[in-house]
């Protein structure tokens, strides 16, 4: 859609995937380390938690705002980013005298591990093929396939938990609902809020969300609408609107934005990995340590954790792109060779087909 890049957007990557990255960091090593952090810190990152799940839909609908594009360059770049992490995985791995399965290195995105490079590449598949069906709406039947989403999405998966739809929102229709309301917003059938209300109605929906969770909690029942599923319908109206108070900002161009937006997939797929987590725990250990004179040691330790985490892994993703530059150029060019050759060969026969028939 747009060819340069907006840094107001592209913060909003940066953002996403640090509130991604904070989150996976409580679920591997808080968590389970609950008793070597002070209360306050155990407290206030457990309680933080609640407000965050809305992370991931924020990121997928930026894709759907701006729309996937048909070609081999996004499915070519994906391909490499896993490949390269899963080699540096398994490097440290053999380093570490670990056992690994090198069926992950010849199908990295498919046996990587990573669930939303999975999906995300499902996606990429069939985005031109419902670009090209949304381009046909008008605003009436916008209307009934949004609400078409919402009772297969959230209805029959989220508050149904039906089988075939349903994995907590980690899921493939999820991921295309998600897509889809992006793409509705872009439309001029959407109409794109101001900063005040972008504020008011994040922070309504993503309260009432925690309000659900909390009033639950007390009660002792299960309401639903307090759970942290992708398909909440509060936590993908939350990332809508977050969405917005980031459109909302106007940033001038920055290199610095630019430096780490581009490397925020590998933060998620290098943090990802089983090896490489112990490693940051032990960062975040000597970090800890050495602020615990500090009030707030453990709040403060979590976020240069994460900020760490990200400095390194975007200065590794900078290898990366020096590596695969050439690779990537070589892999694009022979399967868009491939590609119009198959369909050199099905023009020519077709014709040919029909002749030998008559």
């Amino acid at each position: 859609m747009m060819k340069t890049r907006m840094m107001n957007i592209e913060l909003l990557r940066i953002v996403t995937m640090f509130l991604i990255t904070l989150w996976h960091f409580h679920e591997w090593y808080l968590l389970p380390n609950i008793e070597n952090i002070d209360r306050f810190t155990a407290k206030f990152v457990g309680v933080s938690m609640n407000f965050l799940p809305f992370h991931v839909n924020a990121f997928i609908l930026v894709s759907g705002f701006f729309g996937i594009k048909s070609s081999s360059k996004g499915m070519v770049q994906i391909y490499t980013m896993c490949l390269f992490y899963m080699v540096l995985n398994f490097a440290l791995n053999v380093y570490m005298g670990n056992s690994f399965d090198l069926v992950k290195l010849i199908f990295p995105i498919s046996h990587g591990g990573w669930w939303f490079i999975n999906i995300y590449f499902l996606l990429l598949i069939l985005a031109p093929y419902i670009n090209l069906a949304l381009d046909q709406l008008d605003r009436k039947r916008w209307k009934l396939l949004l609400c078409s989403l919402a009772l297969i999405d959230c209805y029959f998966g989220f508050i149904q938990h039906l089988g075939t739809l349903y994995n907590y929102g980690y899921d493939l229709m999820n991921m295309i609902t998600v897509y889809i309301v992006g793409r509705f917003m872009s439309t001029i059938y959407f109409m794109k809020p101001k900063m005040k209300k972008s504020c008011f109605l994040f922070c309504f929906f993503i309260f009432a969300k925690v309000a659900f969770y909390y009033v639950g909690k007390i009660l002792n029942i299960n309401l639903i609408l307090g759970s942290n599923d992708y398909c909440n319908p509060l936590l993908i109206l939350a990332a809508v609107y977050f969405f917005f108070i980031f459109w909302n900002i106007k940033i001038e161009k920055s290199k610095w934005i630019l430096f780490f937006s581009k490397s925020v997939i590998g933060v998620y797929l290098l943090t990802s990995c089983t090896i490489t987590q112990p490693m940051f725990a032990e960062v975040f250990s000597v970090i800890y340590s050495n602020l615990k004179m500090i009030p707030y040691s453990g709040v403060i330790s979590v976020l240069l954790m994460i900020v760490f985490i990200f400095l390194i892994v975007t200065l590794v993703d900078k290898v990366r792109l020096l590596l695969c530059t050439k690779l990537n150029q070589w892999l694009q060019n022979k399967i868009d060779f491939y590609i119009n050759q198959y369909l050199s060969l099905i023009h020519i026969s077709e014709p040919t087909r029909h002749l030998r028939i008559s």
